[in-house]
């Protein structure tokens, strides 16, 4: 018990440290419309915090605490900035959705960064949290393409690309460089996949 609360600080430091690196990566290219929350490009606030907040439970907890806080993060999450910030039930289905993928590819990217020596360098780190970004981006676009079929389908995975990419690499970069001036207290078993 002593470990896991040893480790609040430098989770919330990742959290932190993730949700402003996106944020800033979203000032440079949309600039104050970041804080609009009619804009597309307010996914860099909510989504880089929610992405931060994953990404900092899984690195700093236990599988069974990550799972619970998937579970309850996604569920907070979802109804409440569908009740306090959007009325569309269209939000609703794609902040569900976007929030089970992300936390599958977390997971994901947990068990091979967890499980691997190799990658364990800090630019291998970014790789794989932005690779999660991704995959749960895209999953999520496919879902809802099928569901909604929008007008343009190739714009759409173009501006869904767009974005996977510039809010991951501002939550990679933020969470991995906070997890190098804020190491974890408990440094998990590496087992090397051979």
């Amino acid at each position: 018990m002593k470990k896991s609360i040893n480790n609040i600080l430098p989770a919330i430091m990742m959290i932190l440290f993730g949700t402003l690196s996106s944020m800033i990566v979203g000032f440079l290219f949309f600039g104050p419309e970041i804080f609009n929350q009619q804009h597309p490009a307010f996914q860099f606030v909510v989504f880089g915090f929610w992405i931060s907040a994953l990404i900092s439970i899984g690195e700093h907890f236990r599988m069974r605490i990550f799972a619970i806080g998937c579970i309850l993060f996604i569920l907070f999450i979802t109804f409440a900035m569908n009740l306090l910030i959007f009325e569309d039930p269209v939000y609703l289905l794609r902040d569900l959705v976007f929030g089970i993928s992300i936390a599958l590819s977390i997971f994901v990217g947990l068990t091979i960064l967890g499980k691997t020596v190799l990658l364990k360098s800090a630019l291998n780190k970014i790789m794989v949290w932005l690779l999660s970004v991704i995959v749960a981006y895209m999953i999520t676009t496919i879902i809802l393409s099928i569901i909604h079929s929008p007008p343009d389908v190739l714009g759409y995975f173009q501006i869904q690309i767009a974005f996977a990419v510039l809010i991951g690499l501002g939550v990679s970069i933020g969470t991995t460089g906070a997890g190098i001036i804020f190491p974890k207290a408990v440094k998990r078993k590496v087992y090397l996949l051979i």
